[in-house]
Protein backbone atom coordinates (compact mmCIF):
# COMPACT_ATOMS: atom_id res chain seq x y z
CA UNK A 1 0.00 0.00 0.00
CA UNK A 2 1.51 3.32 -0.81
CA UNK A 3 2.60 5.58 2.07
CA UNK A 4 0.42 8.89 2.33
CA UNK A 5 2.61 12.25 2.04
CA UNK A 6 2.45 14.63 5.25
CA UNK A 7 3.20 18.26 4.00
CA UNK A 8 2.35 19.94 7.24
CA UNK A 9 3.53 17.19 9.84
CA UNK A 10 2.94 19.52 12.73
CA UNK A 11 -0.67 19.78 12.30
CA UNK A 12 -1.23 16.47 11.73
CA UNK A 13 -2.70 15.84 8.37
CA UNK A 14 -2.64 13.35 6.07
CA UNK A 15 -3.01 13.94 2.30
CA UNK A 16 -2.86 11.49 -0.44
CA UNK A 17 -0.17 10.89 -2.60
CA UNK A 18 -0.82 11.69 -6.48
CA UNK A 19 1.92 9.08 -7.22
CA UNK A 20 2.02 6.18 -9.83
CA UNK A 21 -0.17 4.08 -7.80
CA UNK A 22 -3.60 5.70 -8.29
CA UNK A 23 -5.67 2.82 -8.22
CA UNK A 24 -3.68 1.15 -4.93
CA UNK A 25 -4.84 4.62 -3.35
CA UNK A 26 -8.04 4.15 -4.52
CA UNK A 27 -8.90 1.31 -2.68
CA UNK A 28 -7.23 2.11 0.01
CA UNK A 29 -9.85 4.84 0.37
CA UNK A 30 -7.15 7.80 0.02
CA UNK A 31 -8.73 10.86 -1.95
CA UNK A 32 -6.94 11.52 -5.58
CA UNK A 33 -6.99 15.22 -5.55
CA UNK A 34 -4.96 15.55 -2.33
CA UNK A 35 -7.31 17.14 0.00
CA UNK A 36 -7.33 16.19 3.60
CA UNK A 37 -8.25 12.72 4.84
CA UNK A 38 -8.31 12.51 8.86
CA UNK A 39 -7.90 14.52 11.79
CA UNK A 40 -4.80 13.12 13.64
CA UNK A 41 -4.01 16.12 16.01
CA UNK A 42 -5.21 19.49 17.63
CA UNK A 43 -2.90 22.37 17.08
CA UNK A 44 -2.55 25.63 19.15
CA UNK A 45 -1.04 28.80 18.84
CA UNK A 46 -0.51 32.15 20.11
CA UNK A 47 -1.54 35.37 18.40
CA UNK A 48 -1.68 38.96 19.18
CA UNK A 49 -5.11 40.74 19.03
CA UNK A 50 -5.37 44.70 18.57
CA UNK A 51 -7.95 47.23 18.54
CA UNK A 52 -9.53 49.17 15.36
CA UNK A 53 -7.12 52.27 16.92
CA UNK A 54 -4.15 49.48 17.01
CA UNK A 55 -3.51 49.48 20.33
CA UNK A 56 -2.73 46.53 21.73
CA UNK A 57 -5.32 44.06 23.36
CA UNK A 58 -3.56 41.01 24.75
CA UNK A 59 -2.77 37.48 23.13
CA UNK A 60 -4.78 34.94 21.75
CA UNK A 61 -4.89 31.11 21.78
CA UNK A 62 -5.97 29.41 18.52
CA UNK A 63 -6.81 25.94 18.26
CA UNK A 64 -7.42 24.18 14.68
CA UNK A 65 -7.91 20.65 13.57
CA UNK A 66 -9.82 19.40 10.80
CA UNK A 67 -12.71 16.59 11.37
CA UNK A 68 -15.02 15.16 8.19
CA UNK A 69 -12.99 17.39 5.95
CA UNK A 70 -14.58 20.51 7.31
CA UNK A 71 -11.34 22.81 8.98
CA UNK A 72 -12.52 23.96 12.60
CA UNK A 73 -11.07 26.92 14.36
CA UNK A 74 -11.43 28.38 18.01
CA UNK A 75 -10.02 31.54 19.54
CA UNK A 76 -9.62 31.84 23.44
CA UNK A 77 -8.96 35.32 24.22
CA UNK A 78 -9.30 36.02 27.89
CA UNK A 79 -12.92 34.60 29.00
CA UNK A 80 -14.46 34.98 25.42
CA UNK A 81 -14.83 32.01 22.81
CA UNK A 82 -14.96 32.58 19.24
CA UNK A 83 -15.45 29.68 16.73
CA UNK A 84 -15.39 29.77 12.97
CA UNK A 85 -15.64 26.37 10.37
CA UNK A 86 -14.84 26.71 6.63
CA UNK A 87 -13.49 24.51 3.72
CA UNK A 88 -9.82 25.73 5.03
CA UNK A 89 -8.11 27.61 8.00
CA UNK A 90 -8.43 30.88 6.12
CA UNK A 91 -12.04 30.48 5.76
CA UNK A 92 -12.43 29.50 9.37
CA UNK A 93 -10.41 32.49 10.35
CA UNK A 94 -12.47 34.60 8.51
CA UNK A 95 -14.99 33.68 10.40
CA UNK A 96 -13.45 33.90 13.36
CA UNK A 97 -12.32 37.42 12.23
CA UNK A 98 -15.98 38.93 12.07
CA UNK A 99 -16.81 37.86 15.13
CA UNK A 100 -13.81 39.87 16.88
CA UNK A 101 -14.77 42.68 14.69
CA UNK A 102 -18.25 43.17 15.85
CA UNK A 103 -15.74 43.61 19.56
CA UNK A 104 -13.49 45.97 17.99
CA UNK A 105 -10.97 43.88 17.86
CA UNK A 106 -8.33 42.76 15.07
CA UNK A 107 -6.05 39.50 14.52
CA UNK A 108 -2.14 41.03 14.46
CA UNK A 109 -0.83 38.36 12.44
CA UNK A 110 -0.48 37.21 8.85
CA UNK A 111 -4.22 36.16 8.34
CA UNK A 112 -5.69 39.38 9.21
CA UNK A 113 -3.34 41.46 7.47
CA UNK A 114 -4.52 43.79 4.55
CA UNK A 115 -1.94 42.66 1.93
CA UNK A 116 -2.54 38.95 2.50
CA UNK A 117 -3.68 36.81 -0.61
CA UNK A 118 -4.16 33.17 -0.83
CA UNK A 119 -3.23 31.31 -4.19
CA UNK A 120 -5.59 28.19 -5.24
CA UNK A 121 -2.52 26.59 -4.59
CA UNK A 122 -2.52 27.74 -0.82
CA UNK A 123 -6.07 26.77 -0.25
CA UNK A 124 -5.88 23.39 -1.78
CA UNK A 125 -2.60 22.14 -1.05
CA UNK A 126 -1.77 24.18 2.29
CA UNK A 127 -5.16 23.97 3.80
CA UNK A 128 -5.43 27.92 4.15
CA UNK A 129 -2.58 27.49 6.21
CA UNK A 130 -0.08 30.05 3.96
CA UNK A 131 -0.65 33.16 2.04
CA UNK A 132 1.29 35.64 -0.07
CA UNK A 133 2.49 38.93 1.17
CA UNK A 134 1.57 40.80 -1.82
CA UNK A 135 2.01 44.66 -3.41
CA UNK A 136 0.26 46.42 -5.85
CA UNK A 137 1.34 46.06 -9.65
CA UNK A 138 4.01 43.00 -8.28
CA UNK A 139 3.47 39.42 -8.65
CA UNK A 140 4.56 37.85 -5.45
CA UNK A 141 7.56 34.81 -5.19
CA UNK A 142 7.92 32.41 -2.65
CA UNK A 143 9.93 34.40 -0.26
CA UNK A 144 6.42 36.09 -0.03
CA UNK A 145 4.99 33.01 1.49
CA UNK A 146 3.90 33.35 5.11
CA UNK A 147 1.74 31.11 7.47
CA UNK A 148 -1.39 32.72 8.48
CA UNK A 149 -0.84 32.77 12.47
CA UNK A 150 3.00 34.06 12.25
CA UNK A 151 3.12 37.70 12.42
CA UNK A 152 6.37 40.21 11.82
CA UNK A 153 7.23 43.98 11.38
CA UNK A 154 4.82 44.23 8.20
CA UNK A 155 1.72 43.13 9.41
CA UNK A 156 -1.18 45.53 8.84
CA UNK A 157 -4.08 44.78 10.69
CA UNK A 158 -7.44 44.97 8.81
CA UNK A 159 -10.92 43.85 8.94
CA UNK A 160 -12.07 40.76 6.51
CA UNK A 161 -13.35 43.34 3.74
CA UNK A 162 -10.48 45.41 4.02
CA UNK A 163 -8.64 42.33 3.01
CA UNK A 164 -10.68 41.21 0.32
CA UNK A 165 -11.15 44.98 -1.24
CA UNK A 166 -6.92 45.06 -1.15
CA UNK A 167 -7.17 41.58 -2.68
CA UNK A 168 -9.25 42.67 -5.85
CA UNK A 169 -7.33 46.04 -6.36
CA UNK A 170 -3.97 43.93 -6.44
CA UNK A 171 -5.32 41.68 -8.90
CA UNK A 172 -6.69 44.70 -10.69
CA UNK A 173 -3.02 46.23 -10.58
CA UNK A 174 -1.09 42.82 -11.41
CA UNK A 175 -3.78 42.72 -15.15
CA UNK A 176 -2.84 46.63 -15.45
CA UNK A 177 0.90 45.35 -15.07
CA UNK A 178 0.24 42.75 -17.66
CA UNK A 179 -1.82 44.97 -19.82
CA UNK A 180 1.59 47.73 -20.52
CA UNK A 181 4.20 44.64 -21.47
Amino acid sequence: MPRAYRPYRDIGYTAATSGQNRDAESAAGLPLNGSIVRRTKMASRRVPIVTKPGEEAGEAEVSYHAENRRCLLQLRLGTSQFSGEGPDYFEALCEVRRQLEAQGLLLRSYGGSRNLVLSGMCRDVGAGLSGYRVSAGKRPVRADLVRIFDTGPDVEPATVDEQKAFGRAWLQSIAETSDRR
